[in-house]
């Protein structure tokens, strides 16, 4: 699941295809669906490349991994993808558990959740917008970690539990847009390789949240992903604040800036 539309009305549609129809046809519509969006983007965005500009992936790859400020990014990228990982391949199944939810009654839930997603995602476009983005950002996520640490601990009122998981992933959301809009905006020539690694950081995050999640919720159980959530939201704010502190954004302008000279 991710923000936008296609997670609002996406998710629990197919939630109510697969309680009414089985996961089989389920998989098969939106496998269908994701393969006529490939072959639709095949065919409607243009290929245009500037016979003047290198594609050396790998002299690339040199230039920004040797620019500290890029492990920075993607550490805080990390972190916050871990989070919404979390959320989004554990939550649904938390309230199927903890409130006896069957597969169509878990639709609108999990839609909820996908409306504070997609709200954090477009606050993340206008935080970026501001000089003082960092310091925001950083604020925004560090204040995610008061509902962290109430989302899968919290067992009374279903809606209320829904309520704080969307205003978490409000608060989260904001970092991945923050750092696209970063990494588009200060890599100079090499942004394509700057946003491919922090995407790639950000499937990282998952396959952690992943493993780390079930292997946490098998010995623990649920309410020890809330202190995961805690922890990791935290220490994407701190990065944030670092990176405000050691001046980054301006030592990644001089430092890509020098290739466009």
């Amino acid at each position: 699941m991710q923000p936008g539309l296609s997670s609002i009305f996406g998710v629990p549609l197919a939630a109510l295809l697969a309680a009414t129809a089985g996961w089989r046809i389920a998989y098969s519509v939106v496998g269908a669906a994701v393969l006529g969006c490939a072959v639709a983007l095949f065919f409607l965005v243009p290929y245009r490349r500037s016979a003047g500009i290198s594609l050396d992936l790998s002299q690339r790859l040199r230039k920004i991994g040797r620019f500290p400020v890029t492990w920075s990014l993607t550490a805080a990228n990390m972190t916050g993808r871990l989070s919404m990982g979390v959320m989004m391949i554990f939550f649904p199944v938390f309230l199927q558990v903890t409130y006896d939810l069957g597969t169509a009654e878990v639709a609108l839930p999990v839609s909820l959740m996908a409306v504070g997603a997609t709200l954090g995602t477009y606050l993340g476009g206008q935080i970026g917008k501001r000089p003082n983005r960092l310091l925001l950002g950083a604020l925004t996520i560090g204040f995610s970690t008061l509902p962290a640490l109430a989302v899968f601990v919290w067992g009374g009122s279903l809606w209320l539990t829904v309520g704080t998981a969307s205003v978490f992933m409000a608060c989260v959301m904001p970092v991945t847009s923050l750092l696209m809009i970063m990494g588009t905006e200060l890599a100079g020539p090499s942004r394509g390789t700057m946003v491919g690694l922090l995407s790639g950081s950000g499937f990282l995050g998952f396959a952690v949240a992943s493993s780390l999640g079930g292997f946490l919720v098998a010995q623990i159980g649920y309410g020890a992903l809330s202190v995961v959530l805690a922890v990791v939201t935290a220490a994407s704010g701190l990065c944030l604040l670092f990176l405000q502190h050691s001046r980054a954004e301006q030592r990644a302008r001089a430092y890509f800036g020098a290739d466009t000279q």
